[in-house]
């Protein structure tokens, strides 16, 4: 009787296991995202009046196929982690 309980059990864990995971695929969403297109990427280095330092300019344009309301996005990197600092 214990051993048809046991298998019994392993069934039944067995096929909610199932279910669960059938059900977290089907409530998973996926992203899309369309090519860019257009790309330019446009540099530009300016030094500060002493000369011992040099700032980079970036200026990125590009087209969303899908549209994307006109505007501008500013994105201001610091020295931190990741980021080499060169001299010379």
């Amino acid at each position: 009787m214990a051993k048809k309980i046991k298998n019994h059990s392993k069934k039944l864990a067995a096929i909610f296991l199932i279910f669960s995971i059938a059900a977290f695929v089907g409530l998973y969403k996926f992203s899309q995202a369309a090519s860019l297109t257009s790309l330019s990427d446009t540099m530009t280095r300016l030094k500060d009046s002493s000369g011992a330092t040099v700032y980079s300019n970036h200026d990125i344009r590009f087209r969303s196929p899908t549209g994307m309301s006109s505007g501008t996005i500013t994105m201001t990197l610091g020295t931190g982690a990741g980021f080499v600092k060169q001299s010379g």
